[in-house]
Order: structure tokens, then C-alpha cells, then sequence
């Protein structure tokens, strides 16, 4: 009896001591955050497909952006070897292109890892637009193969 209370003991001890990284629990929230701000679309031509995974960036809390713009992480997975800046022919947001900026991210930096589809071989962009006015976001992207819709709102309850 007495070496069992010591070991219930000294396990409330140490399982009560045990604190969560507090990096662990943002890291959490953010993923969460991604995901719900996330949005994907596949294109299919030939019997390959092109995986379109975009990600709303300003609603998502703990993580540095520029607030004054609307910034998306976009993820292109694909088996094809494309020069996807090139296959990528317009982007829009609400019908608008001026002063749209994509840029290629490299797959290893802290921006690509917010993409809750990320993977070592995913193709990055970040696109940068002008902040919007309305609480509805719509980006619209060309390719070669054909084009895509997505719908975004605004967390305008902040």
C-alpha cells in the first residue's frame, strides 16, 4: 500500500507539473484558423490533375502579415513539371487586378507551412491585393487549363 501511494504520488506530481508550450498551442490555433480559411479545387485534363489549396491569410491571429493588404498562400500540387508562374495566366480578387502581386515562396519557409495541404514538393505563392471594402472576397485564377472561383468572407468581427 505504501509504494502504491507513492506512485500515485509522484505521478500527480509530475502529470500536474507538465506544462504546454505556449508555441504549441498557437501553432494549434493556427492551423485551425487555416483550415477554415482554406479553400480547394482540382483541375482534371488528360488524366492529370493540378490541386489548387488557397489560404486566406488576414483573419488567421499570430502570425505577422501586412493587415493593409488581403494576402492567400497559394499551394499547387501536381505530377506535371509546370513553370506554374507562367501557367498561372490572370489572377483577380472582386474583379480587380491592379496592383495584384504573386510571388513565388520557397517551400521551407514559415509562410509555406501555413498551408494546412502543405508538402515538401507543393509549388507556393503568395498573393498580395490591395485591402478590400466588402466583407465577400472572390479570387478568381486563370490557367492554361481552365479557370477557378473562390469565395472568401472577411472576419469583419475583430
Amino acid at each position: 500500500m505504501r509504494y502504491c501511494s507513492i506512485v500515485i504520488l509522484s505521478f500527480l506530481f509530475f502529470a500536474c507539473s507538465y506544462k504546454k508550450d505556449a508555441n504549441f498551442l498557437n501553432t494549434h490555433k493556427i492551423s485551425e484558423q487555416a483550415l477554415i480559411n482554406t479553400r480547394k479545387y482540382e483541375i482534371i485534363k488528360n488524366n492529370d490533375s493540378i490541386l489548387f489549396s488557397v489560404t486566406y491569410l488576414n483573419p488567421i491571429k499570430y502570425i505577422d502579415i501586412d493587415k493593409n493588404k488581403e494576402e492567400f498562400i497559394l499551394n499547387l500540387h501536381s505530377n506535371l513539371k509546370y513553370d506554374f508562374l507562367s501557367y498561372l495566366k490572370r489572377i483577380s480578387l472582386n474583379s480587380k487586378t491592379k496592383d495584384l502581386e504573386v510571388v513565388a515562396v520557397d517551400a521551407n519557409s514559415t509562410l509555406a507551412h501555413l498551408s494546412p495541404t502543405y508538402t515538401k514538393w507543393g509549388n507556393f505563392f503568395l498573393i498580395k491585393a490591395p485591402l478590400q471594402k466588402t466583407s465577400k472576397l472572390d479570387l478568381l485564377i486563370e490557367t492554361r487549363d481552365g479557370s477557378l472561383k473562390l469565395n472568401f468572407s472577411k472576419d469583419l468581427l475583430k
